[in-house]
């Protein structure tokens, strides 16, 4: 008796033993199965590491981007393009990246010899390399662009014939002689002093005071010591003058960019091309989308007639033939000179624009010398976006901001 009970216990404690056996090797199977579908997963949705320049270029790549990862934007919303320093932070996150986007040298030059020495070859896609010259613009040097008689005739359509699609920009697109305007158009554009004061008070130091304040800037495009643009080629070990680099605020060439966009991080990514391309697809269906609304929102018999506090705008106008009047591009610090200060002022007299458009950073001071609020109806917009979230929406918001700041200007 005691014999047979002995042996139901063996035989009891071997089946336990063995069903114990047997969950572990399933749940070690299904673990190890579970691990490699993981793995195999991780593997082909790897997203590449992309570092874009400015807000409108990572928006942009954000969306050719969408579902495979997200780009990182290496200079800060509020941040100077332009008299930025890469961090050493920076400066390795470029030589470990397996794209980099940016718009160029003309926008962010601190990245340009990082870009040069240490991203790996086929890396990096400059878009300002790929504008077909027919929609390339040149920084404009005058502080007016419209001759004084234009300023009878408010019911602009001939705002639209003068502006770049005849004349006054197929004279200065393609100017290259004097390139003394640059800092104060293609440089002063986004920033200001220490990334606090207003963006069109690019301070690079003596060079920059002294050409601000000497003398007209009208006249500076003779001097001999900035012939050529030599000085500022110096100073930044590098000439950019030759393109306004704004070129993000025309949606035309968004269009081409996002394709160029979508090929170069195939080449870079072959897993996930197919999604770069059906992406850009999308995009530019969007894009012609966008376009389209803000040409209605634009159209109409009353143009829009604004200053700029300086010129950063220009693509934006050739888009859509709205044309700024003027700007105030050529300061240093809070005051431009005395007498583009005063072509200015007359321009806003004889003209009476409706709006002068303003970044967000600008002071008040140097919006009361341009004109009273009272008077001249002071608009906040900024052409990097500053004010908007990162990510896939950001562009077409931007777009729409600039828009309806400047269709307000009736």
């Amino acid at each position: 008796m005691k014999e047979a009970t002995r042996w139901v216990l063996i035989s009891q404690s071997e089946v336990a033993s063995n069903t114990v056996m047997l969950y572990y090797n399933t749940s070690r199977a299904a673990l190890c199965g579970a691990l490699l579908a993981w793995g195999a997963a991780s593997v082909a949705v790897a997203a590449p590491k992309v570092i874009t320049d400015i807000g409108p270029v990572h928006g942009l790549v954000s969306q050719v981007m969408a579902g495979v990862g997200t780009p990182e934007v290496l200079v800060p919303q509020n941040a100077d393009p332009h008299a930025m320093a890469l961090r050493p932070s920076d400066a390795r996150g470029l030589s470990n990246a397996d794209a980099v986007i940016w718009i160029g040298e003309g926008m962010t030059p601190a990245m340009a010899s990082v870009i040069e020495n240490l991203t790996p070859d086929g890396a990096a896609l400059e878009l300002l390399e790929l504008l077909p010259e027919a929609m390339q613009l040149a920084p404009r040097e005058e502080a007016v662009f419209h001759d004084d008689d234009h300023g009878d005739d408010h019911d602009g359509d001939d705002h639209g014939d003068e502006h770049g699609h005849d004349k006054d920009h197929a004279d200065h697109g393609h100017e290259k002689e004097d390139h003394g305007d640059e800092h104060a158009d293609g440089h002063s554009d986004d920033h200001g002093d220490d990334h606090g004061d207003d963006h069109s008070d690019h301070a690079h130091g003596d060079d920059h005071a002294d050409h601000g304040a000497d003398k007209d800037h009208e006249d500076h495009a003779g001097d001999d010591d900035h012939k050529d643009g030599d000085d500022h080629a110096d100073h930044h070990g590098h000439d950019h003058g030759d393109l306004d680099p704004h070129a993000w605020l025309d949606p035309r060439i968004a269009v081409l960019w996002v394709a160029a966009i979508a090929e170069h991080l195939a080449e870079q990514d072959p897993q996930n091309a197919a999604a770069y391309q059906a992406n850009a697809a999308q995009v530019t269906t969007e894009l012609e989308a966008l376009t389209a609304e803000l040409e209605a929102l634009l159209s109409g018999e009353a143009r829009p007639q604004y200053v700029v506090l300086h010129d950063a705008f220009q693509y934006f106008e050739v888009a859509f033939e709205v044309p700024a009047l003027a700007t105030l591009s050529d300061i240093v610090g809070t005051a431009p000179s005395p007498s583009r200060l005063a072509q200015l002022r007359d321009t806003v007299e004889d003209m009476k624009p409706a709006c002068l458009l303003h970044q967000s950073t600008a002071p008040t001071a140097l919006l009361q010398a341009v004109g009273q609020e009272d008077a001249l109806r002071w608009v906040e917009v900024d052409q990097l976006g500053s004010n908007l979230d990162l990510g896939p929406e950001f562009y077409p918001a931007l777009l729409r901001q600039v828009a309806t700041a400047v269709a307000g200007c009736r």
